[in-house]
């Protein structure tokens, strides 16, 4: 129950009556510490919609984190016993509640992935991987952006390419990664886009040259081939020295110099 600790601390809040926001806190800081997860989300919402702006400060400020918390247990139940529509809507009530506690984001990529909206769940991986870094949580960050770049992936080498250029772009949209570049030029190149499929791979060989098994010199012959540019194609092709497409690639030159 490490997130807990985040921020519960040792405060806690009394009211007058069991109707005040920082009564209703209370009471939800002990269903949270009950592992009553639903019933504290319900607490800290309702605390926060009588709360006055300036009188109430302090308990907004808390229940507004400690309501985020809820909300990811809540929602993480809900997912996990494939009630994913729930889920969703809690996580986002988290992320409401407090946008900057990135775990909401993690989870909600979690159960978009699992309805099957990928390109929704890249852009809270990407979101969430944002929100980490302004929480120090630099390891996070790298969890959540290699988890973006495994869904683009996933979905390239599944042959969706439409879903994967637009996943890849979500992604791009926040930051580069030179894996990300090479699985949006060879989507691209799939759909016979060759011009912006070597602009991605030529980025990707700026970031990182060759690459895993010269992947992205492999690519760039296969997109040059793929223009008609045959001498630019062999020049790639050529730089494929080792790796599984060492063999593929010095066929594809036997065959453009015959």
């Amino acid at each position: 129950m490490s997130l807990l600790l985040i921020f519960l601390g040792s405060v806690t809040l009394y009211g007058q009556d069991d109707a005040t926001p920082a009564s209703l806190y209370n009471e939800g800081v002990a269903s949270l510490k009950a592992k009553e997860y639903n019933e504290a989300l319900e607490l800290m919402v309702k605390a926060l919609e009588i709360a006055d702006p300036e009188a109430d400060a302090n308990v907004i400020s808390l229940a507004s984190r400690n309501g985020a918390i809820a909300a990811y247990y809540s929602a993480t139940h809900a997912r996990r016993a494939d009630k994913i529509d729930e889920a969703i809507e809690t996580y986002n009530k988290g992320i409401e509640l407090s946008p900057e506690f990135y775990v909401n984001y993690g989870g909600l990529a979690l159960a978009l992935n699992q309805k099957g909206e990928g390109v929704e769940a890249v852009s809270a991986y990407m979101i969430g991987a944002e929100m980490a870094v302004k929480s120090d949580k630099e390891d996070k960050q790298t969890e959540f952006l290699d988890n973006a770049g495994a869904l683009i992936s996933r979905a390239y080498s599944n042959s969706e390419w439409d879903n994967a250029i637009e996943m890849a772009q979500v992604y791009l949209e926040h930051t580069e990664a030179p894996n990300v570049h090479y699985y949006l030029a060879r989507a691209l190149e799939q759909k016979d886009d060759y011009e912006n499929a070597l602009e991605h791979i030529n980025r990707a060989i700026e970031m990182e040259e060759g690459g895993e098994d010269h992947r992205n010199y492999f690519a760039q012959g296969v997109i040059y081939e793929g223009m008609g540019n045959t001498s630019a194609a062999i020049d790639a092709y050529r730089k494929v020295t080792s790796g599984r497409y060492a063999e593929t690639a010095k066929y594809n030159i036997d065959q453009m110099n015959n």
